[in-house]
């Protein structure tokens, strides 16, 4: 944060997103929030405050291991594939992705 032209106060709201928000958050959802009007000073932002949270001297989890608010969906093999596409299905340009 030192010698950055963003707004502390930027910085303190970008963390706060980053950390309350369930699914993660994207450049472009960082941007948005935050009225940022260039998506390159949401990229550093985000990256930077990710490398803050990591420690890199960080041990593996190992044992029995908890996970709250997990969702795992289920679908028979018949069913397709819903979302995780990033685009939605109702696009004309929707290409699937089969690899």
């Amino acid at each position: 944060m030192h010698g950055s032209k963003v707004p502390l106060k930027t910085w303190f709201l970008a963390a706060h997103f980053l950390s309350t928000h369930s699914n993660g958050m994207s450049a472009l959802q960082l941007q948005s929030k935050l009225d940022l009007g260039s998506y390159k000073t949401a990229w550093l932002l985000l990256h930077k405050l990710r490398r803050a949270m990591v420690d890199p001297e960080r041990s593996l989890l190992s044992g029995a291991v908890e996970v709250d608010e997990t969702t795992i969906p289920y679908r028979t093999k018949d069913e397709p594939v819903a979302g995780g596409q990033g685009r939605s299905p109702d696009r004309q340009d929707h290409r699937s992705w089969r690899g």
